[in-house]
C-alpha cells in the first residue's frame, strides 16, 4: 500500500484497516443476557446454513431454570446504494441491500443430549450481484446431537422454503438483451445429514458423514438453475460444499 492507498502516515488517505473481527460486548450478568454488535463470526448448527463473518448484532439469553438458551440476531449482508439519476452525486435514497435474521432455540435436557431448533430469514432487494435475484427465503432446522462416552451422532433436517425472482431477458437472435423480465419461483426444498464420530483418543477423532439435498445441481434447458425447479434446495452461506461426487469446504454448492 503506497501513497494516496492508505498506509502512510502524512497522506491524504487514512492508514486502511483490514478488519474481520471488531465488536463490543453488552453484558447483564444478573438477567444472562448478553448482546454483541459489531463485525463478528454467526453460525448455526455445524455451519450447515451459515457461517460467515458480517456486521451485525446477535444477543443471547440463558434460562438456567430450563438448561435452555435463546439466541437471535440481524446479519447486513449487504448495504449497497445506486446513484441517483439526477446528477447531483447523492444517492439519494436509491438504496439496495440485504438483510439475514435469525431466531435459536437450544435445549439441553440432559448431560449427553442436546437440542436445537432455528429459523432464518434472509430479504434480499439487489439485484446487482452476480445472481441477479431478488426475495425471501426461510431455513427452518431440527438438530439434534447424542453423546455416549467416545460415541456421539447428530441428527440435522433442514426446511428452505420463499420465494425468488429472477432476471430472464428476451434475446434477439444475437444474444443481446431486448427487453429486461423477471421469472418467479416459488422455493420448497430440504436437506439432511447424519453424523457418527468415535473419539478414539483425546486428539484423534474419526468421523463418518452422510449428507443430502432435494433437487439437483446445474441448469435447465432454458437456462435457469434446477435449483428453482423441483423442490431444489437454495443455500445461504454454509461452510461447506456438496458437489455431485463429494463433499469439500469452499463455501457453496457445487
Amino acid at each position: 500500500i503506497g501513497p494516496g492507498g492508505g498506509g502512510e502516515m502524512g497522506q491524504a488517505s487514512g492508514t486502511n484497516v483490514q478488519t474481520n473481527f471488531l465488536y463490543i460486548n453488552f453484558k447483564l450478568p444478573a438477567q444472562s443476557f448478553n448482546i454483541r454488535t459489531g463485525i463478528q463470526i454467526f453460525s448455526s448448527a455445524q455451519g450447515r446454513v451459515l457461517y460467515t463473518n458480517g456486521a451485525g448484532i446477535q444477543f443471547n439469553k440463558d434460562i438456567r431454570m430450563k438448561n435452555a438458551t435463546v439466541e437471535g440476531g440481524w446479519i447486513r449482508a449487504r448495504d449497497r446504494s445506486i446513484v441517483y439519476p439526477d446528477g447531483n452525486g447523492f444517492n439519494a435514497k436509491n438504496y439496495i441491500n440485504t438483510n439475514i435474521f435469525f431466531l435459536k432455540f437450544k435445549l439441553n435436557p440432559l448431560r449427553n443430549i442436546k437440542n436445537e431448533i432455528y429459523s432464518y430469514y434472509l430479504n434480499d432487494s439487489d439485484r446487482t450481484d452476480t445472481q441477479k435475484e431478488t426475495g425471501y427465503l426461510f431455513w427452518h432446522g431440527l438438530f439434534n446431537e447424542f453423546n455416549f462416552s467416545r460415541i456421539s451422532f447428530s441428527i440435522h433436517g433442514i426446511l428452505n422454503t420463499g420465494n425468488l425472482k429472477s432476471i430472464n431477458p428476451y434475446k434477439d437472435n444475437s444474444g443481446n438483451d431486448i427487453y429486461t423480465k423477471y421469472d418467479s419461483h416459488k422455493i420448497k426444498g430440504g436437506l439432511f445429514d447424519i453424523q457418527f464420530n468415535y473419539n478414539y483418543t483425546d486428539k484423534i477423532t474419526l468421523g463418518l458423514i452422510g449428507i443430502g439435498t432435494t433437487g439437483r445441481p446445474g441448469y435447465e434447458k432454458d437456462g435457469v438453475s434446477s435449483s428453482n425447479r423441483g423442490n431444489g434446495y437454495r443455500t445461504l452461506s454454509p461452510g461447506f460444499a456438496i458437489s455431485n461426487i463429494a463433499i469439500d469446504f469452499t463455501g457453496g454448492y457445487a
